[in-house]
């Protein structure tokens, strides 16, 4: 067995024992009060209850299904088959697509390191001690399903041709499914599609041919809610804050997911790194040249989706942004990271840029490892902060007003 071969099945055997320890730690921190919810998560629920009760009916006719309906409809189908309560299902459900979430990224990993294996599974920890993925995963929330189509879209554009285009398509229009900012997928495919080298006539009928899709079905249910409800998303009203401001929230929210607690002093490493790259800005260049597909998509999806959120958050007022408005960017900030360190040769031994970059790797992933112990230590006990946590199931008049609902 030649040493190729080694780091190859060094590599399935690591991503798999990631992938597991990224489930248990989701399975760990819900283990007492079941998978958490916030007021979203409630009419998640209703909606998967109600679809068990009614069937696909509700989500044609009824007014109050506003939202893209993909998750609660899976819950529901999942909770048919196996006769279980559904917020006992969302809960396997999370568990179920942070497995594969993980195992997918690593794969996505492998194929950018150019044989660097054992640097791919070292850019995979970062999955199981995530910050971002480590809450989303514990409310039963749309986003883990978002997630997990954009991580297969990004395996489906690895080739433009037109079955993959058309598969595309259909993972996009899943997506839009799911959550709205879906949409944002569509541009950064499209995108990819127009950097890549070929005649205007070509590029113009590939788009044509994933657009369509997505397009269709984000019309027609656009068009189904303003049929049944006069509003296009649900009512919404004007946004309190600016754009700058909330800018600042979107990079800051980013910003913590690497430093946790020690903000300050791991963007002091992270300026030193980049004073370095900088200082041998000839080797950038390098970069877009050995882009692959994959990278492409990412960086495209990473603007895209960063604008989407910072002005429809400026025009519109709903959640202001938080880490769970903000996970979807996370696994692609992991590609663009481990794409940038291996096409600019970043993972050579004996040289700066190694140095540096494993001195950052090492700070970062302490980080992530004690902030993501000291977070499931804590939610393991007491839940995260909605319905299924400690301040509700435990609180002495919530219990009052329960019991005398049940007398």
């Amino acid at each position: 067995m030649n040493t190729e071969t080694k780091e190859l099945k060094f590599f399935y055997i690591g991503s798999f024992l990631i992938s597991l320890l990224s489930s248990y730690f989701i399975w760990l921190q819900t283990s007492k009060y079941g998978v958490d919810l916030s007021p979203d998560s409630i009419v998640y629920m209703k909606w998967a209850q109600n679809i068990l009760d009614n069937g696909l009916g509700f989500i044609i006719s009824n007014n109050d299904a506003k939202w893209p309906p993909l998750y609660p409809l899976i819950i529901a189908v999942f909770s048919k088959i196996s006769h279980a309560d559904i917020v006992s299902v969302a809960r396997h459900f999370s568990c179920c697509l942070i497995f594969f979430t993980c195992f997918l990224l690593t794969l996505l990993l492998k194929k950018l390191s150019g044989k660097r294996f054992v640097s791919a599974i070292a850019f995979g920890l970062f999955i199981p001690f995530s910050i971002p993925l480590n809450l989303v995963y514990s409310f039963a929330w749309s986003e883990p399903l978002f997630i997990f189509l954009l991580i297969l879209i990004a395996f489906s554009i690895e080739k433009t041709t037109y079955s993959r285009l058309v598969l595309c398509g259909f993972l996009s229009a899943s997506a839009i499914l799911t959550r709205y900012a879906g949409v944002t997928i569509v541009p950064a495919v499209c995108l990819l599609i127009f950097i890549q080298k070929s005649s205007l006539t070509d590029k113009i009928k590939k788009c044509f041919c994933y657009a369509i899709i997505p397009t269709l079905i984000y019309i027609t249910y656009i068009f189904r809610n303003y049929y049944f409800t006069k509003t296009l998303m649900g009512p919404r009203v004007a946004s309190s804050t600016g754009l700058i401001l909330n800018a600042t929230r979107a990079c800051a929210t980013i910003a913590l997911w690497f430093s946790g607690k020690n903000f300050f002093v791991a963007t002091l490493f992270i300026l030193i790194f980049i004073i370095v790259i900088l200082n041998h800005k000839k080797q950038i260049p390098s970069y877009f040249v050995k882009c692959s597909s994959i990278a492409i998509f990412s960086i495209s999806f990473l603007v895209i989706y960063f604008i989407f959120i910072v002005i429809s958050s400026t025009t519109t007022a709903y959640d202001p942004i938080d880490v769970r408005l903000m996970s979807p960017a996370f696994p692609f900030i992991l590609i663009t990271l481990f794409s940038a360190f291996v096409s600019m040769d970043l993972l050579q031994q004996k040289t700066k840029f190694y140095y540096a970059g494993l001195l950052l790797y090492l700070f970062l992933i302490s980080i992530s490892v004690v902030t993501t112990i000291e977070d499931l230590e804590y939610r393991k006990n007491h839940g995260t902060y909605g319905y299924n946590s400690v301040s509700w199931q435990e609180n002495k008049l919530i219990l009052y007003l329960f019991s005398l609902r049940t007398q």
